[in-house]
């Protein structure tokens, strides 16, 4: 099992979890000495020439070269030390779906399973709160200080390993709330206990969590994982009253029993929309704000039961390689094991779907209309006089794209919330290969196909997210109080229509 610890900026993890792999023998008996100054230098150029020649959409940002030499300080460099190197040389980097990653067993040679702050957090303007109940802080909880030092301290030397700010200055509080545990590690190194301030009801209080490393690690869930309404990947509600239908698609990715087809997506909801007709529905709200995407395809065919013209989706792919640099070290490629034949397979698809010449650095999809789609509506769907696209800065990729087209093709839509996280007129990903560093025995996942979205949604800017029609945010207040004011001020305006 690989276990995803990072991920670059705009960060999607549809791909990123429960990915086997078989581990490679070649280095594994150094990891735990660390690494010499050549080792980490070539592992680090590795990755520097397949993101220069691979990667969908950060070799363009990557100068020329092997890259800076930037491990001539010292002569011996942990895993840790490498990795905050590695994070440091690149935060500024632009990327999507491209993570950092450690397996299961390079966690166990590194005795890295005590390693990290065990309790989860949810990030508002960059203030941390607890997102547990357990070891004697309450839920909802803010933390003041950890070890010593003050939370935005501690956001001063994340910000020298990573760029956790937006250009407008503001914290990115979906990356902290994914990554804190791993960035702290990565900052701060390995600790043997946890002295905690924070501040519960206005009373600020103590607590310290020593390390016992005889027992098994803390495994601290999230409370607000038990929201039913993001356990599963649909989930509907109908309020006769209002005359409103409520459907939060948390996911379009296949779980292996339910929704991993067309057919199984157009039955799910085929059914939803015949409950809403049938207590006749005005109204529907489509929540998107926990969905980090999934398969194209299935966001597309969603998107049919809820449009009442015809979409003419003329999205562009371009790849910036038609051959696998380091192939050797490609571990997977879109979750599956790499053998000789994948690798051929994937190899030959990039030769043969993508033109010879090359536009921009990049080459085209040899045909033009390789990735047109013209998505007509269900003329027996239910439907509504309005529908409101809940969006997050967790909304992502596939669910930005289902937004997209809903948006599109139904006069009718309105976008609110947050924009998203991913932008609203394209990313990379499609083919995402995995490869492991051979000295260091590090993980990172990079795209090779860039997706460019035609047509945009009216004031689309390149590289934002999708434009909101009204603008609602979660505060910090609403999360403490387990109130989604959010959903309750969209009720509020729905009441105010009737």
């Amino acid at each position: 099992m690989r276990h995803y610890l990072f991920k670059f900026k705009r960060i999607t993890t549809f791909v990123f979890v429960n990915i086997f792999l078989l581990s490679a023998a070649h280095g594994e008996a150094s990891f735990k000495k660390g690494l010499s100054r050549s080792e980490a230098t070539t592992d680090f150029r590795i990755m520097q020439k397949v993101f220069a020649q691979a990667h969908a959409s950060a070799f363009a940002q990557i100068p020329p070269g092997e890259g800076a030499d930037i491990f001539h300080e010292k002569v011996h460099w942990s895993t840790r030390e490498f990795i905050a190197e590695i994070l440091k040389y690149y935060r500024n980097l632009k990327v999507d779906h491209t993570g950092l990653a450690l397996s299961t067993k390079l966690i166990e040679d590194l005795a890295l399973k005590y390693a990290f702050f065990p309790f989860p957090l949810q990030f508002f303007n960059g203030r941390a709160y607890f997102d547990s109940d357990a070891q004697g802080i309450p839920f909802g909880s803010e933390l003041l200080e950890l070890n010593g030092q003050a939370v935005p301290e501690i956001w001063k030397e994340f910000s020298n390993v990573f760029s956790l700010q937006n250009k407008d200055r503001r914290w990115q509080d979906t990356r902290l709330s994914d990554s804190f545990s791993f960035l702290y590690y990565i900052v701060k190194g390995d600790t043997s206990e946890w002295r905690i301030v924070f501040k519960s009801e206005n009373k600020i209080q103590r607590t310290t969590l020593r390390i016992d490393r005889s027992k098994p690690p803390l495994a601290i869930a999230r409370v607000s994982s038990k929201d039913p309404r993001r356990k599963d990947i649909l989930f509907k509600l109908f309020n006769k009253k209002l005359k409103t239908s409520y459907l939060a698609i948390n996911s379009f990715m296949p779980r292996g029993t339910e929704l991993d087809s067309i057919d199984q997506w157009n039955r799910a909801l085929n059914g939803f929309l015949k409950e809403a007709g049938d207590l006749n529905a005005e109204y529907l709200i489509l929540d998107l704000r926990a969905n980090r995407g999934g398969v194209m395809l299935f966001s597309a065919a969603a998107s049919a039961w809820f449009i009442d013209r015809v979409v003419q989706d003329r999205n562009r792919s371009r790849s910036r390689a038609r051959l696998l640099p380091y192939r050797q070290y490609v571990t997977s490629i879109n979750s599956l094991e790499a053998t000789e034949k994948l690798l051929s397979e994937t190899e030959s698809h990039l030769e043969t779907s993508f033109a010879d010449t090359r536009q921009g650095d990049y080459f085209p999809t040899r045909k033009k209309n390789a990735r047109f789609l013209e998505i007509f509506p269900f003329p027996h769907a239910h439907r509504f006089k309005k529908i409101y696209i809940l969006t997050s800065k967790n909304t992502y990729s596939a669910a930005v794209n289902f937004a997209r087209l809903v948006k599109l093709g139904n006069s009718n839509a309105i976008l609110v919330g947050e924009e998203s996280g991913s932008p609203g007129d394209g990313h990379s990903a499609e083919i995402l290969v995995s490869y492991k560093l051979p000295n260091s025995g590090v993980f990172f996942e990079i795209p090779l196909i860039r997706v460019d979205f035609d047509p945009t949604l009216p004031g689309q800017k390149k590289g934002e997210g999708l434009p909101v029609d009204i603008k609602l945010y979660e505060t910090a207040q609403d999360f403490v109080q387990g109130r989604d004011t959010v959903l309750e001020k969209l009720t509020s305006i729905i009441k105010k229509e009737q």
